[in-house]
Order: C-alpha cells, then structure tokens, then sequence
C-alpha cells in the first residue's frame, strides 16, 4: 500500500508531511516501511515500525535528523509518551536513533542513543541550565548516560558526564570538569 502527499495533523504539533508512505498489510500485521517525515522546516524524521494486530503491540523507530528537540517532544508526544531522555533537553538540535515497543496497555519502552547540539540542559542539583551544550546519550529503561558533553555555566566552559538510574529512589552522578 502506498500514500502519497501525506499530511497529518495532531493537537498541539505542527503537522509532518510525507512525499510518499508505504506499508505492507497482512492479515495480522501491519509493517510501515521506512518514511521520512518533514515538519515545516525544521530538519527531518525517518520513522519505520511494525504492529501486531492480534497482540496490540508496536515496535516503531524514529530518527531524527538536525531536529529541534521541542519539536520533536511535541511530535512524539503527540502519538505517543515522548521519551523521558528528552527531558533534560530543553532546546537545541537532535540526531540519533530512538526505539519505542509497546504491548497492548502498557506504557511505552524506549531506548535509543542520540547527539545534541546546541542545547540547554536541565540537571538535577544544578541551579541553572547549562547552555551551548554538545554531547551524546544513551538511554533505555534502565538508566540514561550522558557521556562527555560540554557546556557552558554561566561564564565558566565545563565538561562533564551524567548518570541517572531508572529505579524509583536510586542515585544520580554528575562530574563536572571545570575550564579557566
């Protein structure tokens, strides 16, 4: 099955659009091939997934390209949880890969890896963002690492790692490393 000229609109995003979709249709399967989406402007998203009609689950891929980070929390939220990686991004410029499976009622599992630029990050026990950020993350349901970025705070250029582990009460671990 092809679609060409796609729109689709959802409440509170900007509309993506797709030159050309195709998917292949079986009795208890639907599998989309991979398309690329554009959102007015503002970078490319690859998505791809598959979905079982007999168990409601899904596996769908996404991978942004150049994409504003707001715009793609609204994009995916607009279909579906946006990943919790995303949240310690409050803007700047995203590629990578994200990877989201979800059975019949439950809440999704993502995972995926992703580089940032441009970014502003919200940590917590800082007291401000830290801007001109660059780095790469890792995430899935466990945890989320966030390997040699830089950034600045305030005046000061640091490098530094972040950790957080997924479980309900468990420790985060900040490094920063300082620049004169």
């Amino acid at each position: 099955m092809s679609i060409t000229n796609l729109v689709a609109s959802f409440p509170d995003a900007q509309p993506v659009r797709a030159d050309l979709v195709t998917a292949s249709v079986s009795p208890d399967h639907v599998h989309l091939n991979s398309a690329t989406l554009d959102t007015q402007g503002s970078g490319t998203l690859q998505v791809s997934g598959d979905y079982n009609l007999g168990s409601h689950s899904a596996e769908l891929s996404f991978s942004p390209s150049n994409f504003p980070v707001r715009q793609l929390r609204q994009t995916l939220g607009a279909w579906l949880e946006s990943p919790s990686a995303l949240r310690i991004i409050s803007q700047g410029l995203i590629s990578g890969n994200f990877l989201t499976r979800q059975a019949s009622s439950e809440e999704p599992a993502w995972s995926g890896q992703f580089r940032f630029m441009q970014g502003e990050l919200v940590l917590p026990g800082l007291a401000q963002p830290l801007t001109s950020a660059q780095g790469r993350v890792e995430f899935d349901t466990s945890g989320l690492n966030v390997d040699r970025f830089s950034a600045s705070l305030g005046a000061t250029t640091i490098s530094a790692t972040f950790h957080s582990n997924a479980e309900p009460g468990s420790s985060q671990r900040l490094h920063l490393d300082l620049s004169a």
